[in-house]
């Protein structure tokens, strides 16, 4: 097997110990289960696509066997029995519902943002059998939420938008997660070398410029003359801007003896040069930049070494401490970007709340952290804030959840909705405009007298 067929059997993509559930289990008739962002408010990026593409495909009897000598190979028993309905019995389709949040949503901290339950009687094991696939969507989602902050941080700071840039591609652990963060960052910034995204985002405002490297400074004998070439070749592109890696050799020569000149010549050509200091002490040589250069208008800088959203913030007070404008200073960010996010960060976890007949909910005494929530639920509206809701008679009826996916015993194939990224896009910038947004979930009275009850029941 190679890479490019880690998705062929989709029934093995789950953890191993949901093998042995269907035996553990007294009851597999309903179930349901919530996934929680339980650290942080995010806005919510992927899912819909990641859950699509999952349930999306037909369960094949080729697949059920292979899947059923694989565990055999594991010392393990394959729910054999089950799958093998969901082949025949149901044409492969895979009897479950998937009500979320849509996708640009900013959901506060606590949310259960996704509900999954079964659809036809018994198979009620489906609902948790690909947890760990659907709890991926925590990498896009907080990709997104860290681009929703470092746009806020833009307009707070009423600082262009175009000045941060992504350098993100090579340092991503896969293709998958560069799909994801690049993504990501186009809903909410302009600025990229993530050419691939493009393709993925066509209506994105993304743009780049003209740059040199260290394997073009090299090409010439004379660095100089690197430099002027850059500067004419800049004139023949529509922005008319060139950026210039001054560290191949010394960046303190290229401040000191070449950069005045360059600035000088560049006026001349129209074009705007952004001088890129990338190792030493880099705000050093950008307060000796401005100090010597500050009269053209020509001309900026741009620093892409570790930076981060954090590291971006710091610069920029000591640079505007020095009376740098920070207009002209501008922020590539690499792993910086994305590097912290791991499940941990939003606190992702799927959690049951319902099963054998009863609601079901996690109550860790030790860790309110982890406690969850009972039974069915609805996600409103109540005085401008995300609340966890019940219905009188039980049932689901739509309010903020919408049908990712949907299929039972009636049903000639299963009804989905895959969001465009456009309609992503817009849905999460209007959050732009909210200044005070919501952190935390609220719970309405009936859903917190249901968990009280659970208290006194269990603690």
């Amino acid at each position: 097997m190679t890479l490019k067929e880690i998705r062929k059997n989709p029934l093995i993509l789950t953890d191993v110990y949901n093998l042995s559930h269907t035996e553990l289990k007294e009851n597999v008739d309903f179930e349901v289960s919530h996934i929680y962002n339980r650290e942080r408010p995010m806005i919510l990026y992927g899912f819909n696509e990641i859950a699509i593409d999952l349930l999306n495909t037909k369960i094949e009897v080729d697949m059920v066997e292979e899947a059923n000598e694989l565990a055999k190979k594991m010392d393990m028993k394959f729910p054999f029995d089950l799958w093998y309905d969901v082949a025949t019995k149901h044409r492969g389709w895979i009897p479950l519902r998937v009500q979320a949040l849509k996708d640009g949503t900013w959901v506060p901290k606590g949310t259960p943002f996704a509900q999954v339950s079964n659809t036809v009687e018994g198979f009620g094991e489906l609902v948790t059998w690909w947890e760990s696939i659907m709890l991926h969507s925590y990498f896009a989602s907080g990709c997104a939420t860290e681009a929703f902050h470092i746009r806020r941080y833009l307009e707070e700071n009423k600082l262009p938008i175009h000045r941060v840039h992504s350098f993100g591609m090579r340092g991503h652990h896969s293709l998958e997660d560069a799909y994801w963060a690049g993504t990501a960052w186009n809903l909410f910034l302009t600025g990229t070398d993530d050419y691939h995204t493009i393709l993925h985002t066509p209506d994105a405002n993304i743009k780049s410029i003209p740059a040199t490297a260290h394997k073009t400074m090299q090409q010439f004998d004379d660095e100089f003359y690197g430099f002027i070439k850059a500067i004419e070749v800049g004139a023949t592109y529509k922005q008319k801007m060139v950026a210039l890696v001054i560290d191949t050799y010394d960046p303190n020569k290229v401040i000191e003896e070449m950069a005045g000149t360059l600035i000088t010549y560049a006026k001349t050509k129209g074009v705007h040069v952004v001088f890129r200091p990338d190792s030493g002490d880099l705000l050093k040589q950008a307060k000796r930049m401005w100090t010597k250069y500050n009269y053209a208008d020509n001309w900026s800088m741009i620093i892409g070494e570790g930076m981060s959203l954090e590291k971006m913030k710091e610069y920029d007070m000591e640079l505007k401490a020095y009376g740098y404008d920070i207009k002209r200073m501008a922020y590539g960010i690499g792993a910086g970007f994305y590097k912290h996010i791991d499940r941990d960060y939003l606190g992702h976890a799927m959690k049951t709340a319902y099963s054998n007949g009863k609601p079901r909910m996690k109550l860790t005494k030790s860790n309110p952290y982890k406690q969850s929530i009972p039974n069915m639920v609805n996600l409103v509206m109540v005085d401008g804030e995300m609340t966890v809701d019940y219905t009188r008679d039980g049932a689901n009826h739509d309010a903020l959840y919408h049908d990712v996916y949907h299929y039972d015993e009636r049903s000639t194939r299963p009804k989905f909705e895959r969001l465009e990224w456009l309609d992503i896009q817009q849905r999460a910038l209007s959050y732009l405009k909210i200044k005070e947004l919501q952190d935390g979930i609220k719970l309405s009275p009936i859903v917190q007298q249901a968990i009280n009850e659970f208290k006194v029941k269990y603690t």
